[in-house]
């Protein structure tokens, strides 16, 4: 029995180890698949620029992105070349995201001052290795199958990168400039809704459909100018009140930009300020025409009541010049990245419902899109960024 016992531990023992051995070969051999080329036949059968820019474990990050052919493709980052130290470059002080030189070391009074030039990159550019080298991030573009065969896999320096890729990282900021279609409208339009009420000037405001309507080369707005706003009594007891419409097709931001800043600019050709009492202020709100290429009268109370923008006095707007007025984040929000930003200029009297005295006019005339060219259209500016590096959204298997 004891000879027994010893044989079977001595087995028990062989078995352990055998499959141990075992167990290693097979995860070493598994892993040899996944990050070298030579298990991957399929893979030199690609076209050779879709093959990787690095060896896959030098993959850092990647990212599947639609395509129009809708093979769609992938984007990853991955360690390029070492970088070696700029000259006077404080290589305590680099970071992933920047380098900075020494320009110049002073001491006074036992006291060292330096003066520093850091240059700062919008994304990584830089990585450091555990044994302190430093090395170049690039990215780069593939097919997806090519991604997948190459062997690339979510290898652990990603997660030390963790810190540094941040959620949606700007690439890079631009500013774009829409304006209105001129006649014949495709896609946007400006123009005016114009309601004249006798019974009182909270009539004429309140009214549904406007007496008068124009966009388009057939009214006043398409010969050189355009009638921004008029809130004043033709007579004792008739009130004219117009509302500006301007839309703007957007669309062709990018759908992930993230718009910072916008503004909306008119330029002015006169103005009559006869009414200065608090309310002849111009200012932007949304509208919802019924047509995005046609104003009508139906559209007259199709306006927001929420300021999306900063009041110009009618007594500080120029003449002879652009005016603007400076979207705020309501604003900002109002523009379209996906079709029409949709806008309306009101003055204060329209909003506060209350008229100016009889026999007086508060009058902002300005050009429309059909002013030959576009240094004088309405015209609406975004400022905005374009994100990459979305952490985590896609992995090869």
């Amino acid at each position: 029995m004891k000879l027994f016992r010893v044989v079977l531990i001595y087995v028990c023992k062989a078995t352990l180890v055998v499959a141990l051995v075992w167990g290693g070969m097979f995860v070493f051999e598994y892993g040899k698949t996944y990050v070298s080329y030579q298990q991957q036949p399929e893979y030199h059968e690609q076209p050779f620029e879709l093959k990787l820019k690095s060896a896959p474990q030098d993959v850092l990050y990647s990212e599947a992105k639609e395509t129009s052919d809708g093979k769609g493709e992938v984007e990853y980052a991955y360690l390029a070349g070492e970088v070696s130290p700029l000259l006077d470059e404080d290589m305590g002080r680099r970071t992933p995201n920047s380098q900075t030189k020494i320009l110049a070391v002073k001491e006074e009074g036992g006291k060292k001052t330096e003066t520093l030039l850091t240059t700062f990159f919008g994304r990584p550019e830089l990585y450091k290795e555990s044994q302190g080298k430093w090395r170049q991030i690039e990215t780069a573009t593939t097919s997806v199958e090519a991604f997948a065969l190459s062997g690339a896999i979510p290898y652990i320096k990603r997660r030390e990168l963790v810190e540094h890729f941040t959620l949606s990282s700007p690439l890079y900021a631009a500013t774009a400039t829409y304006y209105p279609d001129p006649n014949a409208e495709t896609t946007s339009v400006d123009g005016v809704a114009e309601t004249l009420n006798s019974g009182s000037f909270s009539a004429s405001r309140n009214d549904t459909i406007a007496q008068t309507s124009w966009s388009g080369a057939t009214s006043p707005i398409a010969t050189f100018a355009a009638w921004l706003y008029i809130d004043y009594p033709i007579f004792q007891n008739f009130y004219l009140i117009s509302r500006t419409f301007f839309l703007f097709d957007s669309s062709a931001l990018p759908d992930g930009a993230t718009v910072s800043a916008a503004s909306i600019s008119i330029f002015v050709t006169s103005k009559v300020n006869g009414d200065n009492d608090g309310n002849d202020t111009i200012t932007v709100y949304s509208s919802s025409p019924a047509s995005n290429t046609d104003i009508v009268a139906e559209d007259f109370d199709q306006v927001g009541s929420t300021a999306l923008s900063n009041s110009l006095d009618i007594t500080s707007i120029s003449t002879s010049a652009y005016n603007t007025f400076t979207l705020n984040a309501t604003g900002i929000g109002s523009v379209s990245k996906t079709g029409v930003s949709k806008f309306s200029l009101r003055i204060g009297n329209d909003i506060s419902d209350v008229s100016p005295d009889v026999d007086t006019e508060n009058t902002v005339n300005c050009y429309a899109a059909e002013q030959t060219g576009t240094s004088n259209d309405p015209k609406l500016d975004v400022t905005y960024t374009v994100n990459t590096f979305s952490f985590g959204q896609w992995f090869p298997f």
